[in-house]
């Protein structure tokens, strides 16, 4: 298979690993019914390629054949390895972000994504006008975009976007949003920082330090 058809963009974040994005249709399209299939068992058709595709991402990515398994609450991991993993899918581009020991978070958002409805039970107040200010076009889909990172790479369950997540400094750099978070979860107090930068279509956010404190 030719997985650079399928790619969108790939590149190395500031603390090493690699980031993968790609089209899942060009993933797909390139693969054998039969392999396709073994994903088929209790999914739909849409989850099914998604499946596919990550598993194929990897195995290029580790240059040998690899198999993600999920857990309960659905994070993914690698079977008999040890590094580590954070896949985000919107539409369909996937991106995959794999390092070898650090726990990391990585989420896309298609542009032009109408959130609005949902910004009271995610949005502080301030926030978007830190990123607005900060020349984000597009300031509530990148907040959304950041804090989903942080819920993925915080590692405690019952988290409130609204209450738990929380945006405090951005600075633009290069065409890259560096942005200071907090975490004050009753079981998780701890700063982040996620860098967030547009691949058109797409806005891509991805964990970047464990802690700034």
């Amino acid at each position: 298979m030719d997985i650079n058809k399928a790619i969108l963009q790939q590149f190395t974040p500031e603390i090493g690993g690699r980031v993968m994005i790609v089209r899942i249709s060009k993933v797909v399209e390139q693969l054998p019914a039969e392999t396709i299939n073994t994903y088929r068992t209790g999914h739909s058709l849409e989850r099914t390629h998604q499946l596919t595709c990550a598993d194929q991402v990897v195995t290029y990515l580790l240059s040998t054949p690899s198999q993600i398994i999920r857990d309960q609450e659905g994070a993914p991991s690698l079977r008999g390895r040890g590094e580590r993993l954070s896949i985000s899918h919107t539409d369909d581009y996937m991106a995959v972000y794999l390092h070898e020991n650090e726990e990391v978070a990585i989420d896309i958002e298609l542009l032009g994504r109408n959130i609005s409805a949902i910004e009271r039970r995610f949005a502080r107040p301030g926030e978007t006008a830190l990123l607005t200010a900060a020349g984000a076009d597009e300031a509530l889909l990148q907040l959304w975009s950041i804090k989903e990172c942080l819920f993925k790479v915080i590692p405690v369950n019952q988290v409130l976007f609204k209450e738990h997540l929380i945006l405090k400094e951005v600075g633009l750099n290069n065409g890259k949003w560096h942005q200071h978070c907090e975490v004050s979860h009753p079981q998780h107090q701890q700063h982040y920082s996620v860098v967030s930068r547009i691949f058109a279509p797409l806005i891509v956010s991805y964990t970047v330090v464990r802690s700034i404190d």
